[in-house]
């Protein structure tokens, strides 16, 4: 960094420093993508339990 560049204050100037804001950013992302993947199984899997719960009703309907 040189006199003319303004200095960014967020960013942090030691290896360390850097390395844990790539280490936490990374584990936010990952547990990020588990959480986006949890959620929208879970939510196939309900759909899924509905459609069928709904289908035994309707053949119990059909078939009396």
């Amino acid at each position: 960094m040189n006199a003319t560049e303004p200095r960014r204050l967020w960013w942090p100037r030691s290896v360390r420093a850097r390395t844990a804001l790539a280490a936490a950013s990374t584990a936010a992302v990952i547990l990020v993508s588990i959480g986006w993947w949890l959620h929208h199984d879970v939510y196939r899997q309900g759909t899924q339990i509905a459609e069928g719960q709904a289908e035994q009703q309707l053949w119990a309907l059909v078939i009396s």
